[in-house]
């Protein structure tokens, strides 16, 4: 218990204590001081923890990461199928227009061949190529229907192009030789609207090589 002793003139003397509270002890604060002089925490062991830590950090980085980029992969997976099937429908038309583009030669030739008294083709086989054309046809025109569906407007325009020479080659199934009949030529006619097919396919190939690579 602390005394103050007046000596006068307002003085005190605070020399005596508490022999129990003249040295204040700590004992948890010893303790644990104690503890860790006797275990260390060594070098290895920060190292770990910090390992640890870091390894935390990256991986909930990736976590958020992986959210934020889920949009983005879907619009890319999106514009993948997209491109794909953009592919099959002009692979589908080039074959369509060359399917029809064949009928109508074989057809022309056959009409041709029995104008200049010829024995013509079998019925069976006339039959086969009027199904072709009618098949290769329907097939183009879905094919451009669905391109105006994916885009772009510029491989559609072409699209709708090739159908337009292909009709031009087709309404010219029957036409017949100017002259003397020779079966190995085509009509003049015939020949140029196949020509101009033949150079509007290309540049729709290269157009559509554009758009689906």
């Amino acid at each position: 218990m602390l005394v103050a002793e007046h000596h006068g003139r307002g003085m005190y003397d605070f020399r005596r204590f508490n022999a129990a509270r003249a040295v204040p002890t700590f004992p948890k604060l010893a303790t644990s001081r104690i503890a860790l002089r006797n275990n260390p925490v060594s070098t290895h062991d920060f190292r770990d923890m910090w390992n640890t830590v870091i390894a935390g950090l990256f991986a909930l980085a990736g976590v958020a990461f992986g959210v934020a980029a889920e949009p983005f992969k879907a619009a890319v997976s999106s514009r993948s199928r997209t491109r794909q099937a953009r592919g099959e429908q002009c692979a589908k038309l080039i074959s369509a227009t060359t399917a029809t583009r064949h009928g109508v030669i074989a057809l022309n030739a056959a009409g041709r061949a029995i104008c200049a008294g010829h024995k013509g083709p079998e019925p069976k086989q006339v039959n086969g190529w009027i199904t072709e054309i009618n098949d290769a046809r329907s097939r183009g025109r879905e094919a451009s229907a669905l391109l105006d569906l994916y885009g772009p407007l510029e491989l559609a325009k072409k699209a709708r192009k090739v159908l337009e020479a292909e009709e031009s080659v087709y309404l010219l199934m029957d036409e017949p030789d100017p002259g003397e009949h020779d079966l190995m030529k085509k009509p003049p006619q015939l020949i140029a609207a196949t020509d101009a097919l033949d150079v509007v396919v290309q540049e729709f190939a290269q157009q559509a090589h554009k758009f689906t690579r």
